[in-house]
């Protein structure tokens, strides 16, 4: 999630070798787009809330972490783990954790603890392969708008109305992402084609709804008034700065406007369509164990996602921050004590949620299969090349649809 030098410390021996042996290693990655000293400070002081809880039963344990660029972190973590140096926990996106158990670098939760009397069924499926958990979620972030109020009174509710905003002289930032841009897609009805798409079931060869939601991102290329941005970083300083007046944010990057921005910050959900929901894509901060840890090191690990997923942990968080939803299911949001808050809670129980049927298909779409790992950057390339100019709404509307052909669930 922010850009500067990645941190040089590595899980070496000599790192490694002068802890005392009660030691928790606990890795985590930072979006390479926002890899920062500032991004890095944030995320360590949220760490360092669930440290001390765990820290209050387990005294006697010291919690050593490291950061990397999150391009980094799974292949630091294989090499790490090869020579028996791994961390204890790992701290990132649930799909990657996953990943790293699918290659062996990460081992599963216990069974021996109902992990099912701290998760809702939707968190289950994120963090689970085949019915067993394999990742922790702990804090879950999602998409929402971010505004300057001096000059958006009101955030637009539909993405008709952002059109009329910018065509009054609002100016808006979108990102040049899949994922930052498909929240577009369902506000302009896309999803349901998409999914059908992604599990081999579409009925249609005309794809309407793909091509309107293609159609839309060229022409909002066209308006003098709405910028894309490959990095967030660069979006959210341009709201900072006043160059922009309205971006699509992540909510994970809350905070650091407001530290910069204040009250003139306003966040909402992000805008509808007429008659669909937005889909912004969530996602899951999660804890891994680490497959190289002695029992007493797994054992510290196993407490400290228990102390840190816990009902009393995750309605405190829920009191002392505003940019994320907690993972426990028993706890209740605070939807009235934050704008912001209330803006996430729509966007993951109203908007997310709305569209629980279809996720499957979707992730599918997006990702691909093992026939078919360049899908993702094949649909990044894509949409770039549309915004650009230089592939039309037709040429780009095969490249999505041609996924289908051949692919097998």
């Amino acid at each position: 999630m922010t850009t500067a030098a990645a941190i040089p410390v590595l899980l070496t021996g000599c790192a490694r070798g002068i802890q005392p042996p009660n030691t928790l290693f606990i890795a985590y990655g930072i979006e390479d787009s926002w890899f920062s000293k500032e991004s890095k400070t944030l995320i360590e002081g949220r760490l360092t809330e669930f440290t001390e809880n765990f820290k209050r039963t387990s005294p006697d344990t010291n919690v050593v972490l490291f950061g990397y660029k999150f391009g980094q972190l799974q292949e630091q973590i294989i090499s790490d783990t090869k020579l028996n140096l791994g961390p204890d926990l790992i701290v990132s996106a649930s799909g990657l954790i996953k990943s790293l158990h699918n290659k062996g670098y990460v081992d599963a939760l216990p069974a021996r603890i109902n992990w099912d009397q701290t998760y809702s069924p939707l968190v289950k499926e994120i963090a689970s392969i085949k019915g067993q958990y394999v990742a922790a979620p702990v804090l879950i972030f999602t998409q929402v708008a971010c505004y300057n109020k001096r000059t958006v009174p009101a955030s637009p509710q539909t993405i008709q109305e952002l059109e009329e905003l910018t065509a009054s002289g609002t100016r808006v930032g979108l990102s040049l992402t899949p994922e930052g841009l498909w929240w577009t897609a369902g506000s302009m009805g896309a999803i349901k084609e998409m999914s059908a798409l992604g599990l081999n079931k579409s009925k249609t060869t005309k794809f309407k709804s793909i091509r309107s939601w293609l159609a839309w991102l060229r022409k909002a290329a066209l308006y003098k008034n709405i910028s894309f941005f490959k990095s967030e970083l660069r979006k959210d300083e341009s709201l900072i700065n006043g160059e922009l007046d309205w971006i699509s944010c992540d909510a994970g990057g809350i905070e650091q406007l407001r530290n910069k921005m204040g009250d003139t910050l306003g966040v909402s959900a992000l805008p509808n369509g007429a008659q669909t929901a937005a889909f912004p894509i969530p996602y899951y901060i999660s804890f891994g164990l680490g497959s190289s840890s002695s029992k007493s090191q797994r054992d510290a690990a196993i407490k400290y996602i228990q102390s840190s997923t816990n009902l009393i942990v995750q309605r405190q968080l829920m009191l002392r921050n505003t940019d994320f939803l907690p993972t426990n299911k028993h706890v209740t949001i605070p939807t009235r004590s934050s704008q912001a808050l209330q803006a996430i809670n729509t966007s993951f129980n109203d908007q997310v949620r709305g569209y629980s049927e279809e996720w499957p298909g979707v992730t599918r779409f997006v990702f691909g299969e093992k026939n078919n790992p360049n899908r993702y950057q094949e649909l990044t390339s894509a949409l770039a090349d549309l915004i650009s100019g230089y592939l039309t709404v037709d040429q780009t509307l095969d490249i999505f649809t041609s996924f289908s052909e051949g692919s097998k669930p």
